[in-house]
C-alpha cells in the first residue's frame, strides 16, 4: 500500500486501541463525567467509519502485525474491568453453574433457590457458593430463556472459572478468534483482500459490547459467518452444523435456513 495511505490507516488503528483504553478508564472511574465516554465512543465510530477509505491493501507481514496487535489492544483493557451488578452475564454465569452441575437450567428461577424454595442440595450448595452471582441476575423472578447451545457455553466458562465473569470472557474470546478465522476464510472464498478482515478485528462496537457488555452475541456471529463460509465452500455438512449450533444460542438463525436448503437441493 502506498506510504501515506498505510501511515493514515496505522494511525487509524492507533486511535482506535487508544479510544478503547480511555473508554474502558472512563468506565471504571465513577468520578469521571459520562461524557468522556460518549465522545470516546462516537470518536471510535468516527474513526473507524473514515478507515473504510484507507484500506491496507495487500496483506503483508507488517499489515497482519499491525491487526493482531491493535486487535489484542482494543480487547485487553475489559479483562481487568470489575463485574457491576445488573448485567446480563450475571445470568450467563448462574446458568452455567446449574447446567455444569446436572441440574436443569430450566427448572426453577434463581430468585425461588435463593428464597430456600428449591429442596435440591446442589443447588442450595451452588446458592451459598455463588451468592453474589445469584444475587446479581437480572429479573430472577423468571427462569432462563437462553436455548441449549448457549447454556452449554455458560457451562463451559464454568469449568474455567466457576462464577467469574473472566471464565465467561475467555469463551466469549474464543468464539471471537474462531468468528475472525471464519472471516478470513469467506474473504478467501470470495477473492478479496484477507487485510478487510481489519473490518472485523477492529470494530469498536463489536469489541465493546463483546467484551464490556459481555453478551453472547458473538457466538451467534461466529457460526453465521462459519455457516457463510461452508456455503460458499459448498460444505454442506459444515453449514448444517454451524447453523444449527447458532439457532441453539439465538433463535433468529433459522432465517437462514432457505440457504441451506438451496444449498442441499443444489448438490
Amino acid at each position: 500500500m502506498g506510504f501515506l495511505r498505510g501511515e493514515l490507516w496505522l494511525a487509524g488503528g492507533a486511535i482506535l486501541a487508544a479510544g478503547m483504553w480511555l473508554c474502558v478508564w472512563a468506565k471504571v472511574n465513577n468520578h469521571v463525567s459520562a461524557d468522556v465516554l460518549v465522545l470516546g465512543s462516537v470518536g471510535m465510530g468516527v474513526v473507524y467509519l473514515l478507515m473504510l477509505m484507507v484500506q491496507p491493501g495487500r496483506a503483508s507481514r507488517g499489515v497482519w502485525v499491525a491487526m493482531i496487535l491493535v486487535a489484542v489492544l482494543m480487547r485487553m483493557p475489559w479483562f481487568f474491568v470489575p463485574a457491576s451488578s445488573g448485567e446480563d452475564y450475571f445470568r450467563y454465569l448462574w446458568d452455567g453453574a446449574v447446567t455444569a452441575n446436572g441440574v436443569n437450567p430450566y427448572a426453577h428461577a434463581p430468585r425461588n433457590v435463593a428464597d430456600g424454595q428449591v429442596d435440591n442440595p446442589t443447588l442450595k450448595r451452588l446458592a451459598q457458593s455463588g451468592r453474589g452471582t445469584l444475587e446479581g441476575v437480572n429479573h430472577p423472578e423468571l427462569r432462563t430463556i437462553y436455548p441449549p447451545a448457549a447454556q452449554s457455553a455458560f457451562a463451559l466458562a464454568y469449568w474455567i472459572a466457576p462464577f467469574d465473569l473472566t471464565g465467561w470472557q475467555i469463551v466469549l474470546l474464543g468464539f471471537d478468534v474462531l468468528a475472525a478465522l471464519a472471516v478470513l476464510g469467506l474473504l478467501r472464498a470470495a477473492g478479496l483482500p484477507l487485510s478487510l478482515a481489519f473490518l472485523y478485528l477492529w470494530n469498536p462496537l463489536l469489541v465493546t459490547e463483546t467484551y464490556g457488555g459481555c453478551h453472547l452475541d458473538i457466538l451467534t456471529a461466529a457460526m453465521v459467518v462459519m455457516f457463510a463460509w461452508a456455503l460458499a465452500r459448498k460444505r454442506s455438512i459444515v453449514a448444517t452444523i454451524a447453523l444449527a449450533l447458532g439457532i441453539g444460542v439465538k433463535l433468529w438463525p433459522v432465517l437462514l435456513l432457505p440457504f441451506l436448503l438451496r444449498s442441499l437441493w443444489g448438490n
